[in-house]
């Protein structure tokens, strides 16, 4: 496991000077993230995850060309923790759901802002109500809404399965089909969207690059972290596919100590001495609330990552860089010394990334800033490297009186049950064993780091 210790930099050669501050340097043996499983549901039959980000229902303005149109918000609005297209329609106080050209309707209470008690089961439609042919026709995001409005599929064979916290969603087609492994005991759930293996009466599950355990794959299965128990046939998965790929996820193969050496790798970023950040974009005044045993505060009600000190300034971690600033207006200019407080950035916290984010030397003008793959939110635990730190975020959404609805300032980090690629919802991508956020309506997470 992996953390970060305070060190005084060294002298660096000519034409170069040492930045003469603390600055983050990499244990891998101890940092502290959370293995704990998410929710699992296993499915034979077609199957849909709605993942809410709490119970409480929070809508937000369909705006056109980034207009409010009243018509439109009289008869319609849209849940903003939630990654699929979830609608209240107003007049009848009914929730409304699509999944590709597919709609489900259900009941909500009076109004409208919490999930219903004693929810009905999803129902399918064919017709929807007055409203929906208001959608703008022209926006990327709302497009395939308007267009799945206009001929609406009735589709009775999808289950809707909602849960309020982080969750993946296992589809089999019918039973497990187990295959035997070459060289080991171990068997493959070959019809199973999420890399499997079974083993000795237990079911092995490979998600955000831990491996989880369970003897039964029914819902109230309890399922265990287990990547540092795996058996000893794992170490000898075949290097051919689609085996090659999971033996960096067993600790102890050449592959896993590979990638771990790879995250140890700092990569460098240069940026001039004179440049200047754009401005934070604040939603109203900047409001800041305390990060949990540390003198630190964050920001809440802005996209960027802002974090106070005790002393009054200002640091803005972005796109492999620090910024710093004695006014949350700005200016922003790139921090060539970091406070010692921002090593203290909890797991717990979303800027936790940042503590893998370092100015390692000013030289010709340029702070060069440093950073291993902790900073794409990838970390060392029980010898392997995983994606996320585990930990469901708490979100921050900004009520907004004038429009009577909320928006959600700052994207999850990526983690359990959520991503960076934009401010709604959460879901778990397979081929990346990761979960982030869908990628229809906003540009990729990757695009902060790179």
């Amino acid at each position: 496991m992996l953390a970060l210790s305070l060190t005084a930099c060294q002298p660096m050669a000519v034409k170069e000077k040492a930045v003469k501050s603390t600055v983050l340097t990499i244990r891998p043996e101890s940092v502290q993230i959370r293995n704990e499983p998410p929710v699992i549901r296993v499915r034979q039959r077609p199957a849909h995850l709605l993942q809410m980000d709490s119970e409480h229902l929070y809508w937000a303005r369909i705006l056109r060309r980034k207009e409010w149109v009243q018509p439109l918000h009289e008869k319609l609005v849209f849940a903003v923790n939630t990654n699929d297209d979830l609608f209240l329609h107003k007049p009848s106080k009914t929730l409304y759901l699509r999944i590709g050209q597919a709609w489900w309707s259900m009941p909500t209470d009076k109004s409208g802002k919490q999930w219903p008690k004693d929810a009905l089961r999803w129902q399918p439609v064919k017709t929807l109500p007055e409203g929906f042919e208001l959608l703008p026709t022209n926006d990327p995001e709302w497009q395939p809404a308007y267009e799945a409005s206009r001929n609406p599929r009735r589709n009775t064979e999808l289950e809707i399965i909602t849960v309020f916290e982080p969750a993946v969603l296992v589809q089999l087609q019918g039973e497990p089909q187990l295959q035997a492994i070459a060289g080991t005991q171990l068997q493959w759930v070959a019809n199973a969207s999420e890399p499997m293996i079974y083993f000795d009466g237990q079911y092995y599950l490979l998600l955000s690059g831990r491996w989880f355990s369970a003897p039964v794959l029914t819902d109230d299965a309890r399922w265990q972290y287990a990547t540092p128990k795996l058996p000893a046939d794992f170490a000898r998965l075949p290097k051919v596919a689609p085996f090659a790929a999971l033996r960096a996820t067993v600790p102890g193969t050449e592959e896993a100590q590979a990638a771990v050496a790879a995250w140890s790798k700092p990569h460098a970023y240069a940026l001039a001495l004179d440049s200047e950040a754009a401005p934070v974009e604040w939603i109203d005044k900047p409001e800041f609330v305390p990060v949990a045993g540390t003198a630190l505060k964050r920001a809440r009600n802005t996209h960027s990552e802002v974090l106070a000190t005790a002393d009054h300034r200002y640091w803005r971690c972005e796109k492999r860089a620090w910024y710093v600033s004695t006014d949350p207006a700005g200016p922003w200019k790139p921090a060539t010394v970091l406070h010692p407080d921002l090593a203290q950035i909890p797991e717990t916290e979303p800027s936790y990334h940042c503590r893998f984010l370092w100015p390692e030397k000013v030289a010709d003008g340029q702070v060069v800033f440093q950073h291993t793959m902790g900073y794409g939110y990838h970390y060392i635990t029980d010898g392997v490297v995983v994606t996320g730190s585990g930990y469901p975020y708490a979100t921050d959404f900004i009520f907004q009186p004038f429009w009577q609805d909320y928006i959600m300032p700052m994207p999850h980090p990526q983690t359990y049950g959520a991503g960076r690629d934009k401010p709604l919802g959460i879901w778990y991508l397979p081929q990346a064993h990761n979960y982030i956020h869908d990628t229809e309506k906003k540009p990729g997470w990757h695009e902060l780091l790179h």
